[in-house]
């Protein structure tokens, strides 16, 4: 048996709340009066209270329960036992009513039938789970633990409870006595309680591999984390050594780089003098240099007079051959472009001529082709379907004296004394005698034969149009067009 779900609009202190609860324990947690107990208590009487109330036997429910200024509150518990879900839903004061509905439809609303249901459901009576199941901490806390510290108590409150259990439909002691030592071996499996360490002193260093309780697993826990704390601080340790070291070799660091500052600086001073000694010298020589220029002056100007005159003349007949230059590249230059006038109107016409092609070929392209394709095999494939139902018949004509027809899905057909495959339709005809017809039911004879007369039409029609009488003649143009359009595509690539 579990709790699904609890929703309420309202009980006591709740007011439009909803809960899920999954497989396995579910804790409610909350500050004190958040409503924990009141909905232990509302899921308890959802199960167990009736919807009519007594003023006087129900005195405490109504004002427990019932807020100020509310003269009705419901509850809906969800619970699930096996594969079977059941709900029940209560509602006590002014609109008092009870509903019982299970996963496989049945829905019950009378109150003995649904309080016969849940009794046969949960087990045990209501009793057993107010007492047990639904017990207050706060009620059971102090008894507990006097019972506990008395041993020669404990077999009383045994047979007590084992009296009192089965007189409350019968939970067994022994069962709950299980579930608790099955926790106690839960916490502390391989844990000396007694020595407050693990049993034969396996510590860390040779702890167990199983049957580790959740004690020792969180002593484990505890000792890796001083051993890997005792790791950390040796680490800590040698870091501010280092740290150390790392301090006096950057004060040292500090001191070679003004040293070093200092060097450069006496260094830079060094090249600087060198650079100003080399620079004297060449302005030495040069100063020698211009000596002599001035002491030949006289000789210089008139060498420089007479090779003016000798330039004058060289600029004169460099003028003539610039002239001359000119007039031959000028002529070349237009039988270039003659030529290219010449290529041009060739390439012209010949662009020309393949554009006329290329107008009549318009609209025989790819595209064209492939819809045409595809009508042509929407033909096949209807035609197909048609022909698909393999009847096979032999019709011989005793009585010529009646007008006997005899169609498929495509037409009248002729027939004698042989077999004839008529496909997914046919139809007999004897004229004022008979009119027999036979279809596929899997197959839409009107539907395909009415696409298939389109699809017919529209091809004659396209092959009429574009001038063709088949599909390979429409892919030859194609081709022919797609050709034409690369070559223009080259032409006006050289005219470019």
């Amino acid at each position: 048996m579990r709790i699904v779900s609890f929703k309420t609009d309202e009980f006591a202190g709740i007011k439009s709340r909803s809960y899920e609860f999954k497989d396995g324990l579910n804790v409610l947690y909350g500050e004190n009066e958040a409503g924990k107990s009141t909905l232990i208590d509302a899921i308890f009487y959802t199960i167990f209270k009736s919807s009519r109330l007594h003023k006087t036997r129900d005195r405490d429910f109504i004002n427990n329960y019932f807020p100020k200024q509310s003269d009705t509150i419901d509850a809906q518990v969800i619970l699930k036992k096996e594969d079977l879900y059941f709900k029940i839903m209560r509602s006590w004061g002014a609109e008092a009513n009870s509903m019982l509905e299970f996963s496989d439809g049945r829905t019950y609303r009378d109150e003995e039938m649904i309080k016969r249901n849940l009794k046969e459901l949960m087990g045990f009576g209501a009793a057993t789970f107010k007492y047990i199941f639904f017990s207050s901490q706060r009620d059971l806390s102090e008894s507990l633990y006097t019972i506990l510290k008395e041993d020669n108590l404990k077999g009383e409150v045994r047979n007590f409870f084992s009296k009192a259990v089965m007189e409350l439909d019968g939970v067994s002691i022994d069962e709950l006595e299980l579930i608790i030592d099955e926790k106690i071996r839960e916490l502390s499996s391989n844990w000396d309680i007694v020595s407050n360490r693990p049993k034969n002193n396996r510590g860390i260093n040779n702890p167990y591999k199983i049957s580790v309780g959740k004690i020792l697993s969180s002593y484990y826990d505890k000792e890796r984390l001083i051993r890997d704390m005792a790791i950390t601080r040796e680490k800590e340790d040698r870091f501010e050594k280092a740290g150390d070291r790392l301090k006096k070799l950057d004060i040292l660091m500090h001191k070679l780089r003004d040293d070093k500052e200092k060097m450069d600086q006496l260094s830079d001073d060094i090249r600087k003098r060198d650079n100003l000694e080399r620079d004297l010298k060449e302005y030495l020589k040069e100063e020698e240099k211009l000596k002599e220029v001035v002491e030949k002056w006289p000789e210089y100007k008139i060498r420089i007079d007479k090779n003016k005159k000798e330039l004058e003349v060289l600029n004169s007949e460099l003028e003539k051959a610039k002239n001359d230059l000119d007039s031959i590249s000028k002529l070349e230059k237009k039988r270039e472009l003659e030529r290219i006038v010449e290529d041009y109107d060739k390439l012209r016409l010949k662009a020309d001529n393949i554009i006329k092609e290329i107008q009549f070929l318009k609209g025989k392209d790819r595209q064209k082709l492939s819809y045409l394709e595809k009508i042509k095999n929407d033909i096949e494939l209807n035609r197909s379907k048609l022909n698909s139902g393999n009847l096979i018949s032999r019709i011989k004509i005793i009585n010529k004296d009646f007008n006997i027809k005899l169609e498929n899905a495509l037409g009248e057909i002729e027939f004698g004394d042989q077999e004839i495959e008529l496909g997914s339709y046919v139809k007999l005809n004897i004229e004022d005698v008979l009119e027999f017809e036979v279809k596929n039911k899997e197959v839409d004879i009107e539907t395909i034969k009415e696409n298939l007369r389109k699809d017919e039409n529209y091809l004659s029609r396209e092959y009429e149009r574009l001038g063709i009488n088949s599909l390979s003649d429409l892919k030859e143009q194609v081709e022919l067009n797609e050709k034409y359009k690369s070559d223009l595509n080259a032409i006006e690539s050289q005219m470019s």
